[in-house]
């Protein structure tokens, strides 16, 4: 915010009020809304495969200390969270803009055109990944990695979302917090009825006994 007020435009005078406003709502959007969508998501898959929750579980209390190293030696929560990714990214679709003329799949786009990709459907092509709708983390243990922007939840490129890293790392951290504290019961019997906002929401919420 403090480089925003300090900004100046091509005149030389400061931003408009307007613009401040929509700059720190995106903030405050990319921040919380994709992040918790898809961290909702991650939590409802595990509440359907009582075999990773009690793997991850474990994971995180066998934890001698919650540190970013630590952490990054967790093989089935960090494959749960990129299947997370891609089965359930944060945004259906993305806007860019064509940088220069080209043909995609016998389509003529002309340079400046507003195209728009979907990390959504991306995720669930079968040529891509086998069983393609099922959730299965399993795909990615033993270092296998997706091919390249097959996976595309935080977008990719030099246009990838510059807040992944600290995404992914509040997704672990809460993890850990809770499966350290906590025991989960998953309540049975719950709508999967979804809304988007643009963000996919449950519109029931999810519903977990802790103890």
């Amino acid at each position: 915010l403090g480089s925003l007020l300090d900004s100046r435009d091509e005149s030389g005078a400061p931003l408009p009020d307007q613009t401040l406003v929509a700059e720190v709502l995106a903030f405050l959007f990319a921040g919380f809304d994709t992040t918790s969508s898809m961290y909702l998501a991650f939590w409802v898959e595990l509440g359907r495969r009582p075999d990773l929750y009690q793997g991850i579980r474990a994971e995180a209390r066998a934890l001698s200390e919650l540190t970013f190293q630590a952490m990054q030696e967790q093989p089935l929560l960090e494959a749960s969270l990129l299947e997370t990714e891609r089965l359930h990214p944060s945004l259906i679709f993305c806007m860019r803009g064509a940088t220069r003329d080209l043909q995609f799949a016998g389509f003529d786009i002309e340079k400046g055109s507003k195209v728009a990709y979907s990390p959504y459907y991306t995720g669930r092509q079968p040529e891509l990944f086998e069983r393609s709708l099922e959730f299965r983390p399993e795909r990615f243990l033993s270092g296998n990695r997706p091919p390249p922007y097959a996976l595309c939840g935080f977008g990719g490129g030099h246009r990838a979302c510059i807040g992944k890293r600290f995404a992914t790392l509040e997704m672990r951290l809460l993890t850990n917090l809770i499966l350290q504290r906590w025991d989960l019961e998953f309540l049975p019997d719950q709508s999967d009825e979804m809304y988007y906002n643009p963000t996919p929401q449950r519109r029931h919420g999810f519903h977990v006994r802790v103890g």
